[in-house]
């Protein structure tokens, strides 16, 4: 869950998430929510699905020039934020934030609405997706993946920046979906370059390897599993 504040300044001086590397030192399926970032709430969640693989599309692009883009996304949340006296989109109550779209829309972008509009949404999808987990409903799951990829391509904005027309990830995601087998999918990450995940019924997975691969390259296409171990040493005596 977003606290609005997941943002720290890396080893390289770029912005970057506390989600992802928290999830991965915990492993397995976690449920964090980040409104204390010293001290954020973690659960765990078993995974219970065998019916589909899960599998990773590295899409290409490069990252190095997109720190404006990721920290915009933020910024702009933190304007709507501030709008409404408060330092994050979680403080603000979303019947107030919709009641006042006209009077924001003097002071904000579109876009900034857009993306707060995708942030809400997106918390409550989080419930949604631990209570189809726990539950074993993988339709349920399923939707839950394939309404946040569809608000993170209309509302968030991160399958693309302005002015890219090879637009690798939109189209990853519109072969996916066109691709018999595959049950869900959508943007891995931080967006704008990388990655695509689908969930992709076993009996198909290896021929949706196979056409990502043909347009992506070989050897960027992975089957990935869950462990329970997270980040740990490796070592060989």
């Amino acid at each position: 869950r977003g606290g609005g504040r997941r943002k720290v300044h890396g080893l390289f001086g770029k912005p970057c998430g506390l989600m992802d590397q928290s999830a991965i030192a915990l492993g397995g399926v976690s449920k964090i929510d980040f409104k204390e970032t010293h001290d954020p709430e973690a659960m765990s969640v078993n995974w219970p699905f065998s019916q589909v693989d899960i599998v990773i599309t590295n899409t290409g692009g490069d990252h190095a020039d997109l720190t404006d883009a990721y920290a915009a996304i933020r910024y702009e949340m933190e304007e709507v934020a501030r709008h409404f006296g408060c330092k994050n989109l979680r403080e603000v109550e979303y019947s107030k934030f919709m009641f006042g779209l006209s009077e924001l829309q003097a002071s904000v972008s579109g876009r900034a609405i857009l993306r707060a509009m995708h942030f809400f949404d997106e918390n409550n999808r989080v419930e949604k997706a631990v209570a189809a987990i726990t539950y074993s409903n993988l339709d349920g799951l399923l939707k839950v993946v394939s309404d946040s990829g569809d608000s993170s391509f209309k509302l968030l904005q991160n399958c693309c920046i302005a002015g890219d027309t090879v637009q690798r990830i939109p189209l990853a995601l519109a072969v996916s979906k066109r691709f018999e087998g595959v049950r869900a999918v959508r943007v891995h990450g931080g967006g704008f370059a990388g990655t695509v995940i689908a969930f992709v019924e076993k009996s198909d997975t290896v021929g949706y390897m196979a056409r990502m691969e043909e347009i992506f390259g070989a050897g960027n296409v992975y089957k990935l599993g869950i462990r329970k171990d997270g980040a740990c040493r490796v070592r060989f005596e």
